[in-house]
């Protein structure tokens, strides 16, 4: 699928720029790149492998590319396998991250730096490319400035992959996968507009795959235009508390109730418990007070009055979501939470109170969803496919040239493929935490 578009495009314009600017041939010798799924799964993460493969034997016949089995755990106990012309024509296009498989996210502290640098030395490795975000981009910068304070023959990139679009910014215009990720999600979001619509008689409360931004959120609200969308930055901004907000869905229904449309869609990200003071508070007590080990009564006895009276008052499916198993980082995973059925059960409350004031006549059904997981790992679109054509033949010579802690990105990409501009943007250190920081 797409498959040709590999070597459209910037994907050859960039090997003839090179020639055209002195380079009689191909390098004098072979190299070789490995390659490491660090990053939660993206759309477009395979394509950039096998047209790293493609890109790297055009250069000369004799480069290998490396997968590291099950991301960072390979990275660390040294297990690699070789990409092949089948592999790399099996794979192209594909999603998912399963042609190696990935493990967790960061790599680590300074005592797996010398580790992981054995292990490419080993392997004789010419450049180690990190495929992920935020942390990955971290974990590269600390991994190159170790491998030059050590003088080492490797070298190190990062290629930005977030489905979820979290990791943009001024040099980053968009990451790998995030254009399949909200087309996708759209796709189902518009889908359950006219079903509500059909239907005629449930709300559906909608939750997606977004952390702590509303990329992916906003872009389906553009494209598919839901009745209520919930953007986590703008009420964090006002400062919305739990009760406006449920105050302000309950308007919504009222109004559209009042039309005799006892239906609708409403969209918000897995990012918005943050954006709520008062869940926000809850969350931060639970990430730094709650053990893994700790009972639920030793848990609530933790909290602060205010945070212990919040946590009593939850449904038991989103108590239990908070208190489920932690990510890599030790940090509650935001996909567990399912906020969408609190914010239903409080606006379905609200509602008969209303009701028995007799200031709502309408009636209230609501379906709750969650999705996230069918969108990363969905075959790439043909903008993430040209993507990380272009982001492999950049790191192909970036790779031949010796570059190192320098991130691929691609500038201009609302404009036709061949106007995009290929760039390189080099890392530095910060004095801010990895929390502080913004990406």
């Amino acid at each position: 699928l797409f498959g040709n578009l590999s070597s459209a495009g910037l994907g050859q314009s960039l090997l003839v720029a090179r020639k055209q600017e002195g380079d009689a041939g191909p390098p004098a010798k072979a190299i070789t790149v490995g390659v490491v799924f660090c990053g939660r799964q993206s759309p477009g993460a395979h394509t950039f492998v096998s047209q790293l493969y493609f890109n790297c034997k055009r250069l000369h016949s004799g480069s290998k590319v490396l997968g590291f089995v099950n991301g960072v755990d390979g990275l660390i106990s040294g297990q690699a396998e070789a990409v092949t012309q089948e592999m790399a024509e099996t794979f192209n296009s594909t999603g998912g991250l399963n042609m190696f498989g990935r493990s967790r996210d960061q790599i680590g502290g300074v005592g797996s730096w010398q580790t992981i640098l054995d292990v490419c030395n080993r392997l004789q490795l010419d450049t180690l490319a990190l495929m992920g975000t935020s942390y990955t981009a971290n974990d590269a910068l600390e991994l190159a400035n170790y491998f030059a304070g050590q003088a080492a023959r490797c070298k190190v990139l990062f290629v930005p992959c977030a489905a979820d679009g979290g990791f943009s910014n001024s040099l980053i215009e968009c990451p790998l996968g995030f254009h399949t990720a909200s087309r996708t999600l759209s796709n189902i979001v518009g889908n359950l507009c006219t079903d509500s619509k059909s239907a005629a008689k449930y709300w559906y409360f909608t939750r997606l795959m977004s952390r702590n931004s509303s990329h992916v959120v906003l872009e389906a609200a553009l494209r598919t235009h839901p009745n209520v969308v919930l953007i986590s930055e703008e009420l964090a901004a006002k400062r919305c508390t739990l009760a406006q907000l449920v105050e302000l869905v309950c308007d919504a229904v009222s109004l559209r109730a009042s039309r005799g449309m006892n239906y609708g869609v409403l969209v918000l990200g897995e990012g918005l418990v943050n954006a709520i003071p008062e869940v926000s508070a809850l969350l931060d007590e639970l990430n730094t007070g709650a053990g893994r080990d700790q009972s639920l009564q030793e848990i609530e006895e933790s909290l602060s009055p205010w945070s212990h009276a919040l946590f009593a008052s939850l449904p038991a499916r989103m108590r239990e979501g908070l208190l489920r198993a932690r990510g890599s980082r030790g940090s509650l995973q935001l996909s567990h939470i399912p906020f969408e059925h609190m914010l239903e059960r409080l606006v379905a409350s609200r509602l008969q109170q209303r009701k028995s004031l007799g200031t709502f006549s309408g009636s209230f059904t609501a379906i709750c969803f969650f999705f996230g997981y069918e969108a990363r790992n969905a075959f790439p679109s043909p903008f993430d496919c040209q993507l990380a054509a272009t982001m492999a033949s950049t790191a192909a010579l970036l790779a031949y040239s010796g570059a190192s802690a320098c991130a691929l990105t691609v500038k201009n990409l609302t404009a036709p493929v061949e106007a995009w501009e290929p760039m390189v943007s080099l890392f530095h250190i910060s004095t801010q935490t990895l929390e502080e920081r913004t990406f």
